[in-house]
């Protein structure tokens, strides 16, 4: 893990102006473990840091512990440009590592049947009448 420390003093203690308490810290796991839960359920891809930094910022502000805003612009910077900065990066070699990317459509290619349509069979050597 690379920087793991600078996100856990981000988390823990950058983003409101006290430090957390107990019971701010099981609420911001509980709702990050829901949110991350229900976007899998529904196959959406979540930043598991994203969404804990968001309910520590949660917890902060519904308590009214105040928060440091020049460390949530910094976090709402980071989200912007996460996905442009992936795309840039992925860019240049994105093609050739998908499993499908030796296509020239970029589609799947179907299985030939040995017809060009009409009814089921119509082009079997087993089932010509």
């Amino acid at each position: 893990m690379v920087r793991w420390k600078r996100i856990v003093v981000m988390v823990g203690e950058r983003i409101g102006k006290t430090h957390l308490t107990y019971a701010q810290g099981a609420s911001a796991e509980t709702v990050a473990m829901a949110t991350t839960g229900l976007a899998d359920a529904y196959g959406l891809p979540v930043s598991t840091t994203h969404v804990l930094s968001s309910g520590v910022a949660g917890t902060m502000a519904a308590n009214g512990s105040g928060l440091q805003w020049s460390t949530i612009r910094n976090m709402a910077l980071a989200r912007v440009m996460t996905l442009p900065a992936a795309m840039t990066d992925a860019w240049p070699t994105g093609r050739s590592r998908h499993p499908a990317g030796n296509q020239s459509s970029g589609r799947r290619a179907r299985r030939s049947s040995g017809t060009s349509g009409g009814a089921p069979g119509a082009g079997c050597r087993r089932h010509a009448a």
